[in-house]
């Protein structure tokens, strides 16, 4: 019996070893000691009292420093729970996630910040997702057309907004517009107006007209005749009808004391119509400075604010008394002027805007400024580049007058491109939000300050707009569509010659021309032309 007993003692433990390992791989419960092929006397078993079930234990190291794992919720984040081992000795560790085994060093994050990103969610690269913060009313997460990135969103104008009847356009933002087709036989533009259906090319003025051109509505002209002096065409008030002047200086009343010199010269069909005068530089204004656009005050009409330092950082607007003789033309400066603004880079025309808030542009730095009255600097600027302005940024700039059909619509026109543009204004706290700009002609010889011609005046017999070509030391007229637009086929001169020509504007109460030389070698000078109508209110 002795003998007998003997195999069955050795046997049991191996029985019992057989079990252990077989438990261990189906319930892949890696208690430290449990699997390694071998009981430890040293530990407390359940026979001895021990408590192995009383709370679960951390997760034990493998013989590779890998820490075992019971679930993923055991291992750190991005990663999960493996198990692995070709042998007898299977064991589990923590890998990354996607891993398709080998043991990985971990996984480095990316940041909102190494991404460039400054909004929204965004992948970490191991799995994760990072948050990249919010933006600020109104602005949105990728509103500017840029993923991750705060901005505004561009908003499109419309063909009916640009008044556009047909053909293409831009819509401000980039794209462009399709505005429709024409019926045969009319085409975009035939009828003389761009974006607009029309027929043909007219042959012959029509409407009983006797004098001047009219537009052919193929972008040319028809000569419609002239007129025996001293009669001129539209000089009684009426477009392409010859009359007399209702416009001339009237006869007794004080002259400025200074004509232009000989380096002013009037184109012939305009010599016998206007009368140009030297008013000099402007007193008071700094030496040796280059002056800018003109406006006489909304409020006083004895005060002319004037651009001093053009094109300069050192930029502004100044303030001088003018004196007007018994007919209220401007004969002369009284008094010495006085800044009342600063206005970094103001250029060639200044003008006011609904509410009195005047506008200016600034020059090289393609900018659009609006001061409102009182203030000693701009209230407000609009970076023009920005909204794909372009041609070297406005020179000059104004408002389309009525009774065109697009009365109160604001242009600018580039220097030294002469690319003419459309700009939208809207009213906002005071003052105006600028926008969708659209070019829609381009003029020649390095053009500046611009204005329209008042209506009737000498020598004009349909709405036009005067321009300063400083590049060539000219100055030009050019008839203007429905929408102001100037059309360059047109193209007169109004003086073939005038020493660097800049800015433009006409005075309101007799409509005299005021412009001014722009670095001609000299002082910048004053000059004043008498002829015009009063332009309208």
């Amino acid at each position: 019996m002795r003998r007998m007993m003997i195999p069955t003692i050795v046997l049991l433990p191996r029985v019992a070893l057989i079990a252990r390992r077989i438990l261990c791989i189906w319930a892949l419960a890696v208690v430290a000691g449990a699997c390694t092929g071998g009981i430890d006397p040293s530990q407390p078993s359940a026979g001895d009292g021990g408590h192995a079930g009383d709370a679960a234990e951390p997760p034990a190291l493998n013989g590779d420093a890998t820490p075992n794992c019971r679930s993923d919720a055991d291992c750190p984040a991005g990663s999960r729970c493996e198990v692995f081992g070709a042998d007898e000795f299977t064991k589990t560790r923590c890998v990354p996630r996607g891993s398709d085994g080998g043991v990985d060093a971990g996984c480095a994050r990316m940041s909102c910040q190494s991404q460039g990103y400054g909004c929204g969610t965004a992948a970490d690269g191991c799995g994760g997702s990072l948050d990249c913060g919010q933006c600020t009313a109104p602005q949105t997460c990728g509103g500017g057309g840029t993923p991750h990135q705060c901005g505004l969103g561009c908003t499109p104008t419309s063909c009916q907004s640009l008044g556009y009847g047909c053909g293409t356009a831009a819509d401000g933002c980039g794209g462009s517009l399709d505005c429709g087709q024409c019926t045969a036989p009319q085409t975009c533009g035939g009828g003389g107006t761009p974006h607009q259906c029309g027929v043909g090319c007219a042959t012959a003025c029509t409407g009983g007209q006797d004098c001047g051109t009219q537009p052919d509505g193929c972008g040319g002209t028809v000569t419609c005749g002239t007129c025996t002096a001293p009669q001129t065409c539209g000089g009684g008030g009426v477009p392409n009808r010859c009359g007399g002047s209702a416009c001339t200086p009237q006869p007794g009343c004080e002259l400025p004391a200074t004509p232009a010199g000989s380096d002013v010269q009037f184109a012939p069909e305009f010599a016998l119509l206007y009368a140009a005068y030297d008013l000099g530089p402007v007193p008071g204004a700094p030496t040796a400075t280059l002056l800018g656009g003109m406006a006489i005050r909304f409020d006083d009409r004895n005060r002319l604010l004037i651009g001093v330092d053009s094109e300069r950082a050192t930029g502004a607007i100044y303030e001088v008394g003018v004196r007007r003789n018994a007919c209220g033309h401007i004969v002369a400066f009284e008094g010495s002027a006085t800044k009342v603004a600063d206005a970094p880079y103001v250029d060639a025309n200044l003008v006011y805007a609904p509410g009195n808030v005047l506008f200016y542009t600034q020059w090289p730095i393609n900018k659009l400024s609006q001061l409102t009255p009182g203030s000693g600097a701009a209230s407000s600027t609009t970076d023009l580049a920005a909204l794909g302005v372009g041609g070297g940024g406005p020179g000059g700039i104004g408002f389309v007058p009525a009774p065109l059909a697009d009365a109160g619509g604001l242009r600018i026109l580039t220097w030294s491109a002469g690319d003419w543009y459309h700009l939208s204004y809207t009213a906002l706290g005071g003052l105006f939000a600028i926008s969708a700009p659209v070019k829609t002609t381009t003029l020649p010889n390095g053009p500046g300050g611009f204005a329209y011609v008042p209506a009737a005046s000498p020598g004009f017999t349909s709405q036009s707009l005067i321009v300063a070509e400083w590049s060539v030391d000219s100055v030009a007229v050019y008839e203007v569509d429905s929408q102001g637009d100037p059309l360059p086929a047109t193209r007169r001169s109004f003086f073939t010659h005038f020493p660097r020509p800049w800015g433009a504007y006409f005075e309101p109460l007799t409509g005299d021309y005021v412009f001014l030389t722009w670095g001609a070698g000299q002082a910048d000078r004053v000059y004043i032309v008498q002829g015009f109508c009063r332009p309208a209110e």
